[in-house]
C-alpha cells in the first residue's frame, strides 16, 4: 500500500492542508502541538474509520467550524487506486460521519480491510502497562483487518452480551424468567466460540517474530526472551465447551447482573524472561516490547493482504537511543512510513526522505528530500 496524496480541511488545527508528492518516507519536523499529530490522526481515519486519540468526532472538528473532511488518495501493490472521504457535520451539539470509498458510501468495516495501516504511538506504552481493554482492541484491530466474519462476528457479540446484560438485571429483579437466558447463551457460545478460536490462531502466528524482534531492540541481545500469550476468559473451547462454561456461572451473572466470563474478558499477556512484564519492566522495555509487537502485526497483515501495510510513527525515535534508532529505521525499508518528530536530524536516518516542516497547523515549507 502506498499513500499518494492528504487533503485536509478543518480537521483539528489543521484549517487547510494538502500532501501530495509524498515518499516512501514522509517525517513531518516541527516543534509540539503544531499538527504533526493530527496529520497521522487523518491517515489513520482515512484507514481505519475512527479515531487512534478520542472516541468522539466532536474533537476532530476545528474550533468553531461546522464540518470537516480528511480526502485520501492510495495504491494497492498490485497498482488499483483506492479514494477515501470522510466527512463530518455539526448540527447542535451532535456531529454526523459519513465514509466513502471510491465514491460509493461505505461502513467502516470497509475501509480497516481496504487500506492497512500500523500506527505506534506514544501512548500505545499502555497496550502492555495498562488494562486488558487496550490489548484486546488490539487483538480486535489487527485480525478484524483481514477477516471479514471476524469483523462481523465482534458486532454480532457486541449485540448479544449487551442483550443478554439487560436481561440478567431483569431477571436479578425478579422481573423475567431464567430459562430466557438459553436462548442468549446459546448465540452467546456460537459467535463466542469463534472469536477465541480466531484470536489464538492469529496470536500463535506472531509469536515467535513478537519474540525475534524483540530481541533486535535489546542491546546486544541481553538474554532477554520475550513470549506472547492469549489468555481466554473461557479457555479454547468449541461452542458446546463455551457454552457449558457460561451456564456453570450463570447464578454468578444473575447475582451481578452481567456477563462475566467471555471473549469481553480476554487479555494478550507478554512474558519477559519468566514474568509478566506489568510487573517487572522497565519503561524501556515496555517501549521495546510494543514495537516488536507493531512490527510483528505489519508482517502478519502483508503476509495475509498481499499488501504492505503503512507505519506510522509518532514521537518514536525521541525515546530510543542510537541503536534501537538505526534498528527500526533498518526495519521500516520495506514500508511506507510517516513520522513525526521535533527534531530534524532523525530524518538523516533514511535514505531520501520527504521532509515537511510543520508550524501551526500548516505545511510552512515546501517538502525538502533530505540527502
Amino acid at each position: 500500500m502506498r499513500i499518494q496524496a492528504l487533503r485536509l480541511n478543518h480537521f483539528r488545527n489543521l484549517t487547510t492542508l494538502d500532501l501530495s508528492s509524498l515518499g516512501e518516507v514522509n517525517v513531518l519536523v516541527g516543534k509540539n502541538a503544531q499538527g504533526k499529530t493530527n496529520i497521522l490522526e487523518a491517515i489513520f481515519l482515512a484507514a481505519s474509520g475512527e479515531s487512534f486519540r478520542v472516541t468522539q468526532d466532536r474533537y476532530l472538528v476545528q474550533r468553531g467550524e461546522i464540518d470537516a473532511q480528511v480526502f485520501m488518495e492510495a495504491t494497492t501493490n498490485d497498482g488499483r487506486d483506492k479514494f477515501v472521504q470522510l466527512f463530518w457535520a455539526v448540527d447542535g451539539g451532535t456531529v454526523s460521519k459519513s465514509i466513502k470509498l471510491n465514491a460509493l458510501v461505505v461502513p467502516r468495516a470497509d475501509l480497516i480491510k481496504t487500506i492497512p495501516v500500523v500506527i505506534f504511538s506514544p501512548e500505545d506504552i499502555d497496550l502492555v502497562r495498562l488494562s486488558s481493554g487496550h490489548r484486546r482492541k488490539f487483538l480486535n484491530l489487527a485480525v478484524a483487518r483481514h477477516d471479514a466474519e471476524y469483523r462481523q462476528d465482534l458486532m454480532e457479540y457486541t449485540r448479544i452480551w449487551r442483550q443478554r446484560n439487560q436481561l440478567l438485571l431483569l431477571i436479578k429483579q425478579g422481573r423475567e424468567s431464567e430459562a430466557e437466558l438459553d436462548v442468549w447463551d446459546n448465540q452467546l457460545a456460537e459467535v463466542g466460540s469463534r472469536i477465541v478460536r480466531k484470536r489464538a490462531d492469529f496470536v500463535s502466528d506472531i509469536a515467535r517474530t513478537v519474540g525475534e524482534y524483540y530481541k533486535t531492540f535489546v542491546p546486544n541481545g541481553n538474554g532477554a526472551e520475550l513470549r506472547l500469550r492469549y489468555a481466554p476468559s473461557i479457555g479454547l473451547p468449541n461452542k458446546n465447551d463455551y457454552l457449558a462454561q457460561i451456564q456453570r456461572v450463570r447464578r454468578l451473572d444473575i447475582a451481578r447482573a452481567t456477563t462475566t466470563h467471555g471473549v469481553h474478558r480476554d487479555d494478550l499477556v507478554f512474558i519477559l524472561n519468566d514474568s509478566d512484564i506489568r510487573y517487572t519492566a522497565s519503561r524501556g522495555e515496555f517501549r521495546s516490547a510494543v514495537l516488536a509487537l507493531k512490527l510483528a502485526e505489519g508482517k502478519y497483515l502483508y503476509g495475509k493482504l498481499g499488501d504492505r501495510p503503512v507505519f506510522l510513527l509518532d514521537d518514536v525515535f525521541s525515546e530510543l537511543d542510537d541503536d534501537r534508532r538505526v534498528a527500526l529505521a533498518e526495519e521500516m525499508k520495506q514500508y511506507q512510513t510517516f513520522i513525526t518528530t521535533n527534531d530534524a536530524n532523525m530524518a538523516t536516518l533514511f535514505n531520501h526522505p520527504k521532509v515537511f516542516e510543520v508550524v501551526k497547523g500548516v505545511i510552512a515549507t515546501p517538502e525538502t528530500e533530505a540527502q
